[in-house]
């Protein structure tokens, strides 16, 4: 009988790898990730790591790789993520694209706005709760108004983009290269909504502003595109407009003088 309950409890403990504990998070007693194996993987945090017990991952994925190596991360933030993203957009897309009224498009005609700069977002609470907590809504919205692909296509796109398993790479997309290419379509269609709102566009620009600061770029895309339209997306998936009349006086005012700023600043001729 003491033989069948010790058999029991060496088959309920948890191989680490060179030792065994009752359970993955006992397996380092101290000593950090080279205790974690076996059984048992060690995930990764900002503030350090703990062992968990190993997922099933995929045969395509090598364990010793990034990707294998924080497949857990990747599982957990995707199976968690994805469902409330998906029911948040349809929520924002029945009241905010569709409506009514239904979100505008960019006319041939209109006026471009102001630029924004980078970090305007900054004062703006709502753009910056969106873009930090639904991204792809915001971007799928931005692209809908320039007319650059539909809301679904582009809230799509931006979900892979922040979600797929290459963002085990590292905390935010485009610092790795397995990233370049899906961080050069963002960049690309950042142009594209650039030049349907009349602005200048900059790849380069646009690609580094994609991989390093994508939430600062999608805010000031947000605003720079709901400013055309008159728009103002507040929380929680509300939208009004300005009259039709009105924003256009007001975009072309801001356009000329910002125009103006740029080329006084560019010539150095201001004052003269």
């Amino acid at each position: 009988a003491a033989f069948c309950s010790s058999l029991r409890e060496a088959v309920a403990l948890v191989d680490c790898g060179g030792n065994f504990a009752n359970d993955c998070g006992e397996c380092p007693n101290g000593n950090g990730e080279t205790w974690c194996n076996g059984e048992c993987t060690w995930f990764k945090q900002p503030t350090g790591g703990m062992c968990l017990a190993k997922v099933p991952i995929p045969g395509f994925v090598k364990e010793n790789s990034p990707i294998g190596a924080n497949f857990y991360y990747w599982a957990t933030a995707f199976t968690g993520s994805i469902p409330v993203m998906l029911i948040f957009s349809c929520v924002y897309y029945a009241r905010v694209i569709v409506g009514p009224p239904e979100m505008p498009k960019v006319g041939f005609f209109d006026a471009t706005p102001a630029r924004r700069g980078l970090f305007d977002c900054l004062s703006k609470p709502d753009v910056c709760l969106y873009t930090t907590f639904c991204m792809p809504v915001v971007a799928g919205k931005n692209y809908h108004i320039a007319g650059v692909c539909g809301f679904w296509p582009g809230c799509c796109f931006t979900t892979a983009l922040l979600y797929g398993p290459w963002a085990c790479w590292g905390f935010w997309p485009g610092i790795a290269g397995g990233l370049t290419i899906l961080t050069c379509v963002r960049a690309f269609l950042a142009g594209m909504v650039q030049k349907k709102l009349g602005f200048q566009e900059h790849f380069c620009k646009n690609f580094i502003y994609s991989a390093f600061c994508m939430p600062c770029d999608v805010g000031r895309e947000s605003l720079e595109a709901d400013k055309e339209v008159g728009a103002d997306v507040t929380c929680c998936c509300t939208v009004t407009y300005e009259s039709k009349v009105s924003n256009e006086i007001q975009n072309l005012v801001e356009g000329t003088v910002d125009k103006a700023e740029r080329s006084c600043t560019k010539n150095r001729m201001c004052g003269h």
